[in-house]
């Protein structure tokens, strides 16, 4: 017990060590808007905020835990970046832990089931997820996912239970402790779910851990066990009526799974999430999965040139996929084969091939090859496997022993420092975008936050640079957000002629983006520059962006106010900014209402508004 315990403070306190200096980084102007800069959040707990993290699609994603984390933390710290990293560490720290007593609980192998924790918890793979504030999905799916996986093996290791009372003297303590750990493991299946849905592969990863370690797959009575010995697992001891009861089991599980799937699916097809479907060949998605795959076991053995983003293949070498796809079915090949020996092996590999099969790559949900991100929880597989055979073909010889000792610690060692390495990266968004450039070349997707990020250090001339570059090298359907907000970036500058082009080009990309349609029409209202008004066009875009919002947006009320004036219909505007002004005041917007009461004034007198600032009104 006392070895259990220190291990887990080890894992805990060592993990949490490593990542420590995260206390310090920023949060990055790439996702994490989405969550530090949301209006939802920054108003803290309430019904209303509550409710919309229930019900709100998040970056083509519906994961409210996740999302209900940041509404809390923001009650608890406010706008602390730091705190928000040292909470996602505290929780990757908390897995580490829940892997090596899942593992311990299943095997009994205290060692070798710390050996895979630490692995899981120090490779440099695990930054990404850790790293990046809005990456707290992987690290709480996960957390809920074990959390699934451990009640599950008690479940199985569980008795009857006592006899359940007669009816009327039944009460909800009476329940089985093996009906318990069920519910249980199904509840925290669907927490893991609501926090990230790349957790649907649980159901067939519980049919995986049946067949090894928890040989649930075994037909009872062998000699072996009538001998008192442990039995090894046998493949031909499997049949049918083996599996059927281990299947019928897992019904909820898989229904549950199924309903996330559709869910997830329908979500992303409404928020144009599969438009790559289109643009992407089956063949070259098929290509890019087999490369992935490998790409993937590279990377944990040799993690180097790590990036946030890498671009999907342009082309691909015919003889490269022809090797690695001989490769994959080689693997696979000799783990059926080692079936009935050594079944860690391919419980191992079919972990890591079938947890990858969300994002690995068949419904291409966007523009990146892979992502390091997606191994958090597949390459746990692999890791377990080699483990179990290095140990197994090392215990009877002890000069072997202490030499896999050796090596099982000088991994954990480089694993620590790598990570160590790797973390600085992650500090800010022009130092994670500008080692993304370096270590993928061709990387058009990494200018346009690399453009952000020197924007928002007030270095203007370099994000022009990487602006015009992102916008030059990527295709038209990604370029909505480069030409938003250079758009804004021009304004700034006074270039309010191209700075309109850069607007049209996005409304044309995305017609009906209400972000694009209101900054435009604010422009062409309110631009100091006279040659660049223009009050008819302003008039159309604001009336369908307040229509997208079914008027409910007192600033696009605002934009459509001032075009009415500057086209003349001071009638139009002096209703519209106070009805503005009015849905301000309801939804407790004091900035938004004292706007709108300087514009009702000049639209009284007859007279447009001219933006000084000159930017365009900033709607996101």
């Amino acid at each position: 017990m006392r070895l259990k315990v220190f291990i887990c403070l080890a894992l805990a306190f060592i993990t949490f060590g490593l990542y420590w200096p995260t206390r310090h980084f920023a949060s990055l102007l790439y996702d994490d808007q989405y969550f530090l800069q949301n209006q939802a959040v920054a108003t803290g707990l309430g019904l209303n905020s509550i409710l919309w993290a229930v019900t709100s699609v998040v970056a083509e994603n519906w994961h409210p835990i996740t999302t209900f984390s940041f509404l809390l933390t923001h009650q608890i710290w406010g706008l602390n970046p730091g705190a928000e990293h040292l909470l996602d560490v505290t929780i990757h720290a908390a897995n580490a832990v829940l892997l090596f007593l899942v593992l311990l609980e299943m095997t009994g192998a205290t060692w070798r089931s710390a050996l895979v924790a630490a692995i899981f918890a120090w490779h440099p793979l695990r930054v990404e997820s850790v790293a990046w504030i809005a990456e707290r999905k992987d690290v709480l799916f996960m957390f809920f996912m074990l959390l699934s996986v451990f009640c599950y093996v008690r479940y199985t290791r569980a008795g009857p239970g006592k006899p359940p009372p007669p009816p009327d003297k039944r009460t909800i303590f009476d329940t089985p402790p093996r009906t318990v750990y069920y519910n249980l493991s199904l509840l925290f299946f669907v927490l893991s779910l609501l926090s990230k849905a790349m957790s649907v592969t649980l159901p067939c990863v519980l049919l995986l851990l049946d067949v090894w370690p928890l040989k649930r797959f075994e037909v009872p009575g062998s000699r072996e066990e009538r001998e008192g010995v442990e039995a090894k697992f046998r493949l031909q001891r499997f049949n049918v009526s083996t599996l059927q009861p281990l299947l019928r089991e897992k019904i909820p599980f898989f229904i549950v799974s199924a309903l996330f799937c559709v869910i997830t699916f329908r979500i992303q097809k409404a928020h144009d999430a599969l438009a790559s479907l289109h643009q992407i060949g089956m063949g070259a998605r098929l290509e890019n999965v087999i490369l992935s795959y490998t790409g993937y076991l590279g990377k944990f053995f040799w993690p180097s040139n790590l990036a946030v983003l890498y671009p999907f293949p342009s082309s691909f070498d015919a003889v490269q996929v022809v090797l690695c796809g001989l490769l994959l079915i080689a693997i696979s090949a000799l783990c059926i084969l080692q079936l009935s020996r050594r079944p860690y092996l391919a419980v191992g590999w079919f972990w890591f091939l079938g947890t990858l099969v969300p994002v690995i790559g068949v419904v291409q949900l966007s523009q990146q090859g892979m992502a390091d991100r997606y191994t958090y929880l597949p390459l746990i597989g692999p890791v377990f496997s080699l483990v179990w055979l290095v140990s197994e073909r090392v215990q009877t010889n002890s000069f072997q022993k202490w030499a896999a000792v050796s090596v099982a610690a000088l991994t954990l060692a480089v694993c620590a420092v790598l990570t160590e390495r790797q973390l600085p990266y992650w500090r800010d968004t022009v130092t994670l975008f500008t080692r993304t450039i370096a270590v993928t070349p061709n990387n058009s997707q990494a200018h346009y936050p690399l453009a952000k990020g020197f924007e928002q250090e007030g270095l203007l001339k370099q994000a022009a640079v990487h602006y015009r570059i992102a916008i030059a090298r990527g295709p038209d359907d990604q370029n909505y957000w480069p030409n938003f907000y250079f758009a804004e970036l021009l304004a700034k500058q006074g270039h309010y002629q191209e700075a309109k082009e850069r607007l049209e080009t996005a409304v044309q990309i995305k017609p009906d983006m209400v972000y694009s349609l209101n900054n435009l029409a604010w422009l062409l209202s309110t631009c100091p520059d006279a040659k660049v008004r223009d009050g008819g066009r302003a008039v159309q875009l604001a009336e369908r962006a307040c229509e997208l919002t079914h008027d409910q947006s007192p600033q696009y009320l605002m934009t459509l106010a001032a075009a009415y004036a500057e086209a003349g219909r001071f009638d139009d505007a002096i209703a519209t900014v106070q009805k503005a002004g009015d849905l301000a005041q309801q939804t407790g917007q004091a900035g938004l209402f004292n706007g709108a009461a300087q514009l009702l004034q000049l639209f009284m007198d007859h007279k447009t508004f001219t933006d000084t600032s000159a930017s365009a009104a900033s709607s996101r």
